[in-house]
């Protein structure tokens, strides 16, 4: 325990916040995940938006409820909630106040708690496109239409079409196509372009 410690002091950096822990040295044997930055990401518990006292979330996408006493004087332990996954592949968490139930987006639980309310048009976007990754690291906030032009690598107005990536961009509701590419960041670039032409107009 001891060397561990030593360890955790030297390579252990906290953000000023105090919000997101990293190991510099991945291969430490320490509770954690490792980050996309192939980082360790340690976890921290925080309390659910709404559910303060009776909900906490992590940065790694873990949702517990807290130790108390319920409305009928019945001890309830603290324990590691289990998530149902919906037909889009999205884990939801069901959460209990004042007797009534309601199914949360894991993803929304963790970016509330650790980065604040989504702003309206805005939406949770997990760069890896996998949709059970709910770690903080791999969650951001964009707008609608990103969301909906990414590609599976992160791209963003890219599609694979007959061994081209063509560049798409959506404009009041229509489809324009801006070209096929033998690259992909090429296609990606078309659509960079396009969209900042549209936003200057």
């Amino acid at each position: 325990m001891k060397t561990i410690s030593i360890l955790f002091l030297i390579f252990a950096t906290p953000t000023t916040s105090g919000e997101n822990l990293y190991l510099k040295n991945p291969s430490m044997n320490l509770s954690g995940s490792r980050g996309l930055d192939g980082f360790c990401f340690m976890e921290e518990f925080r309390d659910v938006k709404g559910y303060e006292g009776l909900y906490q979330v992590s940065n790694l996408g873990r949702v517990k409820r807290l130790s108390r006493v319920d409305n009928l004087g019945r001890n309830m332990k603290e324990i590691i909630m289990k998530s149902r996954i919906n037909k889009g592949g999205y884990p939801r968490t069901c959460l209990t106040i004042k007797g009534k139930d309601r199914g949360v987006f894991n993803h929304t639980l963790v970016v509330e708690a650790f980065i604040g309310l989504v702003p309206s048009k805005m939406v949770v976007d997990h760069i890896d496109n996998n949709q059970s990754n709910n770690r903080l690291d791999n969650l951001q906030i964009i707008t609608h239409r990103e969301n909906c032009s990414k590609d599976k690598k992160g791209f963003t107005g890219v599609t694979f079409h007959e061994g081209k990536f063509r560049a798409l961009i959506q404009i009041n509701g229509k489809t324009l196509r801006l070209g096929r590419f033998t690259k992909e960041l090429d296609a990606h670039y078309a659509y960079q372009e396009k969209l900042k032409e549209i936003t200057n107009e």
